[in-house]
C-alpha cells in the first residue's frame, strides 16, 4: 500500500514538473514576442542646416556635430546615434563626435516604409553587415541577432518590425529578434490595422504556387488563420477595431467572399463587399445588384437592387420602380414619419429627420424626446445638442429640448480631447468656454484670440491673458511653466515678462509672444521680426527674423528656428 501510495506521489511530481517546465516555455515564448517601441517625443537630438550642410544641435542649441555634412539620418531622437555622410564615405558618431559601431564593417539605419515625404526610421534597431550577411543590434550597440539574413528592412505596414530574407523567403522578426510568425514565405506584409499601436496587426502572407501567387493570413498571436492555398487576395477590415475579431475580404476566381478570424462566413460570390462604418453592415454587389449583410455572414438585403445606400438607422434600396426603407435588421420599415435616423456618439441618443427636413431626437427606445422642429442639429457631448436656426446661428439645448444657449452662435463645437466647448460670436470677437459636463461657463471675452496647445488653453485680450485646462479650471501660466523663472503678461496690446512673485523682468514693449516650447524657447515678436528667448529669461536671439521666412508660428532651439522642407524637418539660422 505504501509502495502505490509512493509511486503515485512520485507521478503526481512528474506531472507537476512538466506542467511546470511547459508554463514556463510558455511565459517565455509569450514574454519574446512581448516588445516596446520606444517613445521619441521627448527629442534631444536635431538637425542643423546651414549654408548648405548638415550637422547636429542638442535640446540647448548647441552644437554637436557641425555643419560640413551633405546627409545626416539621426534614428533615434533621444539617442546620440548620427549617420553622417559626403558622398558614399559615411562616419557614425555620437554626442561627443566620436566614432562608434567601429567594430562592425557597416551598419545602416532601417527605414520605415511609409506613404509620406518625411524619412523615418526604425527606432529600436540598425542593421549591421557581416561576411555579407545583415543582423540587428539596438542603437546602444547590443547584438539582437546574428548575421545571418540576406537582407533586412521594415515590414511594411506594421511599424516596429523587419522583414528579414533569407534563401529568397521571408519572415518576421521583432526588435528582440524574436519571430513573430514560424515559417518562411515568399512575401509578408502586415495588415495596416491600429488600434493605439499596430502591435495587434496581423500579418497577409504570399506564396507562388503553379505561377500565381496565393494569399494567407496569420494573427498577431501567430496563428495561421487562412493557409496560402486558395485566395488570390486578402484584405483586413481595418475600421472594425476589435483585436481579437478579425474580419477578411478574400478573392477566389474575382469573386469576393469574407472570413471572421478562421471561419468563412460569406461564400466567394460577390464582384464587391465593402464595409459601413456607421451602420457596422457590409454593402454587397452581384452582377451589377446591390444588397446588405451582417457581420455574421446573414444577407439582411438580397442583392437585386440598384442600389443600396445606409444612413443611420436605416438601409435604403433602390429599384426601377420603386424605393424601400429597412432597418438594421433588414426588416421593412413602413409609414414611418422619418426619412432618415442617425446614430450619435451616445448610444442613448439618435437624431431624426422628417420628410420636410425638419430635425429632432429619439432616445434608445424610440421615444421622441427634441421635437422635430430645427433647420439641423447634431450631437455635441454628453447629453447636448448644437441647434441650428434658419440664419445658420447655432445654439444649445439638452436631451430634453431645453434650450441652454440660444441660437446666435457662429461656431459651437467641442475641444477635441478636453471636457470643453467652445462658442464664438464673429461679429465681436466674442469667445466664451463651457464645461461639457453641466454646460457652465468658465470664461468669457470680448475681443479675444484663443490659442490651443497639448492640454491647454491660452485666452488672449488687449490686457488679459488667461489659461484653461483641459479639465476646466483656470489656471495660471506659473502651473504650467513650473520650471521658468519668467513668465509672459499682457497690457495695452503689448507683451512682456515677469517674475513669479510679479516683478516685471522684460519690459512689455513685445507685438507677440508664443508659449514656451517643452525645450524652453518662447518666440518673441516686434515689428514683424522673430526672435527667442529662454525660461530664465535670458534674450537668445534678438527679433530679427522675417515671418515668411520662419513662418507666422517660429519654433526656436536657441538661435535656431525650425524649418519643415517637404516633411523633412531641421533647424537653422
Amino acid at each position: 500500500m505504501k509502495k502505490n501510495m509512493f509511486k503515485i506521489f512520485i507521478i503526481v511530481l512528474v506531472i507537476v514538473a512538466i506542467i511546470a517546465v511547459s508554463v514556463g516555455i510558455w511565459m517565455s515564448y509569450k514574454n519574446s514576442r512581448e516588445y516596446d517601441i520606444p517613445d521619441v517625443s521627448n527629442e534631444k537630438y536635431f538637425l542643423l542646416y546651414d549654408n548648405g550642410k548638415y550637422g547636429v544641435i542638442d535640446v540647448n542649441g548647441n552644437i554637436l556635430i557641425e555643419a560640413n555634412y551633405n546627409e545626416i539620418k539621426i534614428p533615434n531622437a533621444t539617442k546620440p546615434v548620427f549617420f553622417c555622410s559626403n558622398g558614399s564615405q559615411v562616419n557614425i558618431y555620437n554626442e561627443k563626435s566620436e566614432n562608434i559601431f567601429t567594430e562592425y564593417k557597416k551598419v545602416e539605419p532601417i527605414e520605415i516604409q511609409k506613404n509620406t515625404q518625411e524619412i523615418n526610421f526604425n527606432t529600436s534597431c540598425l542593421k549591421y553587415e557581416e561576411n555579407n550577411k545583415y543582423g540587428l543590434i539596438t542603437l546602444d550597440g547590443k547584438k539582437v541577432t546574428k548575421a545571418i539574413y540576406d537582407d533586412i528592412k521594415s515590414l511594411s505596414n506594421k511599424e516596429g518590425e523587419f522583414l528579414v530574407k533569407k534563401d529568397n523567403k521571408y519572415t518576421v522578426l521583432n526588435p528582440k529578434g524574436t519571430k513573430m510568425i514560424k515559417d518562411y514565405y515568399d512575401n509578408v506584409t502586415g495588415d495596416g490595422y491600429y488600434n493605439e499601436d499596430y502591435k495587434k496587426a496581423g500579418y497577409i502572407i504570399e506564396n507562388n504556387i503553379d505561377n500565381k501567387t496565393k494569399y494567407g493570413y496569420i494573427n498577431y498571436d501567430g496563428k495561421t488563420l487562412i493557409k496560402t492555398e486558395i485566395y488570390d487576395s486578402i484584405k483586413r477590415i481595418n475600421e472594425i477595431k476589435d483585436n481579437d475579431n478579425i474580419y477578411l475580404i478574400v478573392s477566389e476566381n474575382n469573386k469576393l467572399g469574407l472570413y471572421k478570424n478562421d471561419k468563412k462566413i460569406i461564400d466567394c460570390k460577390y464582384d464587391d463587399i465593402e464595409y459601413n462604418e456607421e451602420t457596422k453592415l457590409l454593402r454587397v454587389r452581384n452582377n451589377g445588384k446591390y444588397g446588405a449583410c451582417n457581420l455574421d455572414g446573414k444577407e439582411i438585403v438580397p442583392a437585386e437592387n440598384n442600389d443600396i445606400t445606409f444612413k443611420g438607422k436605416r438601409i435604403t434600396a433602390k429599384k426601377t420602380n420603386n424605393t424601400i426603407e429597412y432597418d438594421l435588421q433588414g426588416n421593412e420599415v413602413k409609414d414611418s414619419k422619418y426619412k432618415m435616423i442617425l446614430n450619435t456618439e451616445n448610444p442613448e441618443y439618435s437624431i431624426t429627420v422628417t420628410k420636410d427636413n425638419k430635425y429632432g431626437v429619439i432616445n434608445s427606445k424610440g421615444i421622441e424626446v427634441v421635437e422635430n422642429k430645427y433647420s439641423y442639429l447634431k450631437y455635441l457631448s454628453n447629453n447636448y445638442f448644437a441647434i441650428y436656426s434658419d440664419e445658420n446661428k447655432i445654439g444649445i439645448i439638452d436631451e430634453n429640448g431645453a434650450v441652454i444657449l440660444e441660437p446666435k452662435y457662429d461656431v459651437v463645437q467641442e475641444i477635441e480631447n478636453s471636457n470643453l466647448i467652445q462658442v464664438s460670436i464673429l461679429e465681436n470677437k466674442l469667445l466664451e468656454i463651457y464645461s461639457k459636463e453641466n454646460m457652465k461657463q468658465i470664461l468669457s471675452e470680448e475681443n479675444a484670440q484663443m490659442y490651443q496647445y497639448d492640454n491647454y488653453l491660452k485666452v488672449v485680450t488687449e490686457n488679459k491673458l488667461e489659461y484653461i485646462n483641459f479639465d476646466g479650471n483656470i489656471i495660471s501660466s506659473k502651473d504650467i511653466f513650473k520650471d521658468n523663472k519668467v513668465f509672459p503678461i499682457i497690457k495695452d496690446g503689448k507683451w512682456g515678462f515677469e517674475d513669479a512673485n510679479g516683478n516685471i523682468k522684460i519690459t512689455q514693449i513685445y507685438d507677440n509672444v508664443l508659449d514656451f516650447n517643452k525645450y524652453g524657447y518662447a518666440s518673441i515678436q516686434k515689428d514683424g521680426l522673430w526672435g527667442a528667448i529662454d525660461k530664465q529669461g535670458n534674450i537668445v536671439v534678438e527679433p530679427i527674423y522675417e515671418e515668411n521666412k520662419v513662418t507666422s508660428k517660429p519654433d526656436f532651439i536657441g538661435k535656431y528656428y525650425k524649418v519643415n522642407n517637404n516633411g523633412k524637418y531641421y533647424y537653422t539660422k
